[in-house]
């Protein structure tokens, strides 16, 4: 790959070297027994490197090359006929057909573009190009089928307004609110995942609103509106021509396109379904798709669909979704002022400071209130008070021993975590004496152990100033 990078990089002052790499026809080599048989670069893997390189680097004026000839090639490959012996095999890219012995030649070549290198055409600015490759692969598909005799799979398909969309994410100049929006609208419908991160609640209801949960809400939102040529060009740009046709011959039509286009449903959207109007548990395994198609067969689906009341319910749990991530930032955000008010100044050379200077009574307050905001604001314990957190904090040490490390070669363990029990209970009744009115007997903290406390109450801080 770096010798064929050096080329590349020197493709103006070395042009003969480029073009001798980059040569895309095959050679036809000999011809037997009426075939012309054909080799190039396939045995060594050149192919695949060049073309590899050319969507790293985007040089798309060579993709392009590469386009032409690939489609060329697909043109020119006959299709099978097995009654007449004409079977033909797939080697990588390329197709083979044996002599009749155990020795396959090559005859032709048949390639998609995958995602990667239209994804490339994209960012690089050639919608034009990125359009060609994507029909490219809508004719492989077919000739696949012509020649192989079955369907590929995995070949990368998507909606011309969808690589519009695309396209203009990646070479707009768009402000923060429309770059957002092309984020948020995906294939004309809205992307749950990109939809979620909205803070703005005004925004998130517009979204609601106006455009479709997914592909069926659109269609029927389109027939509902009267907005035919608008879902005339939706259907042709998924290839669906005999809903655009349907849609054409009108309204007699309209329910019986709505009946037949559940897989424009998404899968996770017939499960909810399937869950909300089943009858009886089934042990077996479910046909989702038969069992929406049962569940609105004689509907009158524009004025009775189960299926848009059902998706009008998920759109408001997306919308109440926003809302619970909206109110927990604004929780988050409160939580994060008030425990940076409480611990302002704490730092481990503060407390070193008291030690030092017989500070000892300042020491239990503050380090007290320092491991109190922790236990509230890092460990999210919900006690009535600080005594209440600092239990709940030890049992769970208790029930997960192997985590209770804060020394770097050093794990509290059975007496360990009793031992820490002790330490912090003994300081939090010293915070109290000096605190409060009240007065508990309680054996005096050593040197040792408030620098104990100190070093553990500092390994658990997750916000160290």
């Amino acid at each position: 790959m770096e010798t064929l990078k050096y080329f590349f990089e020197h493709k103006d002052t070395a042009p003969k070297c480029f073009s001798y790499i980059t040569r895309i026809e095959l050679r036809e080599d000999y011809v037997r027994e009426g075939h012309t048989y054909k080799n190039g670069v396939v045995f060594n893997g050149l192919e695949e490197e060049i073309i590899q390189l050319a969507i790293n680097e985007k040089y798309l004026d060579l993709l392009e090359k590469y386009d032409d000839m690939f489609y060329k090639d697909m043109l020119q490959q006959s299709i099978s006929d097995p009654y007449n012996g004409i079977v033909y095999h797939r080697l990588n890219n390329y197709i083979t057909k044996s002599d009749g012995t155990a020795i396959s030649f090559i005859i032709g070549r048949m390639r998609a573009w995958e995602k990667e290198a239209i994804d490339a055409v994209i960012s690089a600015g050639d919608i034009e190009l990125a359009e060609r490759m994507m029909d490219h692969n809508k004719y492989y598909i077919k000739k696949y089928k012509e020649v192989l005799n079955t369907t590929p799979n995995g070949v990368y398909i998507i909606p011309l307004d969808e690589m519009e969309r695309q396209f203009s994410l990646a070479n707009h100049n768009l402000n923060d609110s429309e770059r957002f929006m092309l984020q948020c609208i995906k294939n004309s419908c809205i992307d749950k995942d990109e939809f979620i991160k909205i803070r703005d609640l005004k925004l998130a209801r517009n979204i609601i609103d106006n455009y479709p949960y997914c592909e069926y809400d659109y269609i029927y939102t389109c027939i509902k509106e009267a907005k035919n040529k608008e879902l005339f060009k939706f259907f042709i740009n998924r290839d669906d021509e005999a809903n655009a046709e349907k849609l054409m011959v009108g309204e007699a039509f309209y329910n019986d396109i709505l009946r037949k286009i559940t897989n424009y449903i998404p899968s996770e959207v017939k499960v909810t379904i399937y869950e909300k109007f089943k009858k009886n548990n089934s042990f077996r395994e479910v046909d989702y798709d038969s069992f929406v198609r049962s569940l609105i067969a004689n509907k009158d689906l524009l004025n009775d669909n189960p299926v848009i009341e059902l998706i009008k319910q998920l759109k408001d749990d997306l919308y109440k979704k926003v809302q619970e991530l909206v109110e927990a930032d604004k929780k988050a955000e409160e939580e994060r002022i008030e425990r940076a008010k409480i611990v302002k100044g704490l730092t481990k050379d503060y407390f070193d400071n008291l030690l030092r200077n017989n500070g000892e009574e300042l020491f239990y307050i503050k380090l007290c209130s320092l491991l109190d905001a922790i236990f509230k604001f890092d460990f999210h314990y919900t006690g009535e008070d600080f005594s209440e957190r600092m239990n709940a904090h030890f049992k769970a040490l208790e029930n997960a021993p192997s985590k209770n490390c804060y020394f770097e070669d050093e794990c509290y363990v059975d007496d360990g975590v009793a031992h820490l029990k002790d330490i912090f209970n003994r300081l939090r009744i010293e915070r109290n004496n000096i605190a409060h009115s009240e007065h508990q007997d309680v054996k005096k903290l050593t040197q040792d152990e408030l620098k104990e406390c100190l070093e553990y109450v500092f390994s658990i801080n997750k916000e160290v100033e």
